[in-house]
């Protein structure tokens, strides 16, 4: 069956801070080929350095997503979609609140400290320390802890093609995360980069179209983000969750991510 709901799969949403690398065709064209690793990178993390100028800085976006989950030993596909609002913290796990509407409602929201994973229709939220999820080489947070140094703990290169020709977003550039140690969540992960991003210079512009993981069972996770708002100033109670009565609580231990999808 397709993966079910658990907090250690649901934390690779963040790298979404995700669409398909085989979706696309090749656009041939000289701007294609003289991009670098180089240039992406710098355009991708300028935004999130610590010392990035304000009128660059982002400190917290929210966005509407369209996802899609490819389960490849079944060969089938479920999608779904929802709101997002991530508020980044300096030294610190960002908070997050996934919500999504279809094709079951379910939130994913964390404080930077506590997870919780509700479920409504099956009237249970698990709840887990992501401190359990912060261990080097075996941390789904990774790409969101790295935005501001992507080098730190991947390896990055161009895809083959360099870029897109998506509906959504045709021409937008790909670049490549190749995690240096081994991770039991992701294969790689390939970010998709806003073209007018390198085009010009517009402050206000998300530097992610989107998100492909692909994790090493060859399993494809899509994100497609769209009327994305950024610095939207988020409250702390947004990423606060009170449990309902009469809610079942779960505390899980982690399970190996294979077993999510047998």
């Amino acid at each position: 069956m397709l993966p079910l709901p658990t907090p250690r799969n649901f934390l690779w949403i963040l790298c979404a801070c995700a669409l398909s690398a085989g979706l696309w065709a090749p656009i041939h064209s000289h701007a294609a080929d003289a991009i670098s690793v180089a240039t992406l990178q710098q355009k991708l993390q300028a935004p999130f350095k610590p010392d990035a100028p304000p009128q660059i800085a982002i400190t917290s976006f929210r966005a509407d997503f369209d996802q899609q989950a490819h389960i490849a030993s079944l060969n089938r596909s479920k999608d779904g979609h929802g709101k997002v609002s991530v508020r980044f913290n300096a030294n610190a796990p960002a908070a997050f609140r996934w919500d999504y509407l279809e094709p079951e409602v379910q939130h994913i929201i964390s404080n930077g400290k506590k997870l919780w994973v509700y479920l409504p229709e099956s009237n249970r939220v698990m709840i887990s320390s992501i401190d359990e999820h912060l261990k080097d080489g075996d941390d789904p947070l990774l790409f969101l802890r790295s935005l501001d140094n992507l080098e730190r703990h991947f390896t990055l290169s161009l895809p083959e093609p360099p870029r897109s020709q998506s509906e959504d977003h045709p021409g937008d550039y790909l670049l490549t995360l190749t995690p240096k140690q081994d991770s039991p969540y992701m294969r790689n992960l390939t970010l998709h980069i806003p073209a007018a991003l390198l085009d010009t210079a517009q402050p206000d512009l998300f530097p992610l179209a989107g998100v492909t993981i692909l994790d090493p069972n060859g399993n494809t996770t899509v994100l497609r983000f769209n009327q994305v708002e950024i610095n939207t100033a988020p409250a702390p109670e947004e990423f606060m969750f009170t449990v309902p009565p009469g809610v079942e609580i779960v505390h899980p231990e982690p399970a190996p991510f294979e077993k999510q999808l047998d």
